[in-house]
């Protein structure tokens, strides 16, 4: 379970690279997080980068210390835009899979969330909408194209 006392929001530094306006404005309006021991780590909002870049960023703040491909692929992490939750874990096959970890911690994920959300005192406020669907896993796609998620999961946002 996610300890309140434990979430975290971090602070970027923006980085777009080179990117599509498309692909920029997905990354813009999704907010990404991580989930770290018992920690939840989400980025602030208006973020153009990848979790790589966040976490390659990170390692001198909130990550201090951690090297971002030990994230990638012993941490569940994930974002959320207008459509939903969407969850997933590095794999050697696919960086953005459908683990059991993903199924394991996605209702501490989801409650700490919820915590987040309801939190009036939070700057800044998650932004979240109520009762998004949840998603686990990502199927890569062609650069600049939408990629679809593996599967639903039978879970709801807060």
């Amino acid at each position: 379970m996610i300890e309140p006392s434990s979430i975290l929001v971090s602070t970027p530094e923006l980085d777009s690279r080179d990117r599509t306006p498309e692909e920029e404005a997905f990354h813009r309006t999704r907010r990404m997080f991580v989930r770290r021991n018992s920690t939840l780590i989400v980025c602030r909002p208006d973020d153009p980068r990848s979790h790589e870049q966040w976490f390659e960023d990170e390692q001198r703040g909130i990550l201090k210390g951690v090297p971002w491909n030990e994230l990638l692929y012993t941490c569940v992490r994930g974002f959320f835009n207008r459509k939903g939750i969407f969850l997933f874990q590095a794999t050697p096959k696919n960086k953005w899979d459908l683990t059991p970890l993903v199924h394991e911690q996605a209702p501490s994920i989801l409650f700490a969330l919820g915590l987040m959300q309801s939190n009036p005192d939070l700057n800044p406020p998650l932004g979240m909408r109520k009762n998004l669907p949840v998603f686990g896993g990502m199927n890569p796609g062609a650069p600049g194209t939408l990629w679809l998620p593996m599967a639903r999961l039978d879970l709801v946002g807060p």
